[in-house]
């Protein structure tokens, strides 16, 4: 009796504190407008993954490189993917001069404007990087390996530009 007491009285305390710090789970994101229009280069992996993230919620009707058309209730938001770029840079050689770690590094440069055309969020820069140790032995697995550190690097970009996009309070206030 006294230890299933002593248990819920830790898991109270314990929840007591995880909820004072000020911790919650993320939730659904919610955003300032109800259609974007994202203009990207033909083929961008992360405006396909954005609007199938979008899509999903049913809450956001998503454009994918349509003509902008200034007012139009299509386009509350249009998202310009500038730049999305895969970086490889060596960090590391072994003793004998090769190479023996890599860094990864996915960079999107974006804004954002109104349907007016009146910039909401300037033109900013997210980078996303992950290492990676490499061996000559094992240079077929480390391909598998490297491609799958890509797509995650592309999933948490996605997520970091969800996480921008319902940043924005307001499309009214342009910079």
């Amino acid at each position: 009796m006294k230890r299933r007491s002593f248990s819920l009285m830790a898991l109270a305390l314990g929840s007591l504190a995880v909820s004072s710090c000020g911790f919650r789970l993320r939730g659904s994101f919610d955003f300032a407008f109800k259609s974007i229009l994202i203009l990207s280069e033909t083929g961008s992996v992360v405006s396909r993954a954005l609007k199938a993230s979008l899509d999903s919620d049913n809450k956001v009707k998503v454009l994918i490189n349509q003509a902008f058309v200034e007012g139009s209730s299509d386009n509350e938001a249009v998202l310009t993917m500038l730049s999305e770029r895969r970086e490889k840079s060596i960090t590391a050689l072994n003793s004998s001069g090769q190479i023996s770690e890599f860094q990864l590094r996915f960079r999107v440069v974006y804004n954002v404007k109104n349907a007016a055309g009146k910039i909401v969020v300037p033109e900013t820069q997210i980078v996303a990087q992950r290492d990676f140790s490499y061996s000559e032995t094992q240079a077929l697995g480390k391909l598998d390996e490297e491609a799958l550190l890509y797509r995650d690097l592309e999933d948490d970009m996605v997520q970091q530009l969800l996480r921008r996009l319902s940043s924005i309070k307001s499309l009214n206030s342009a910079v």
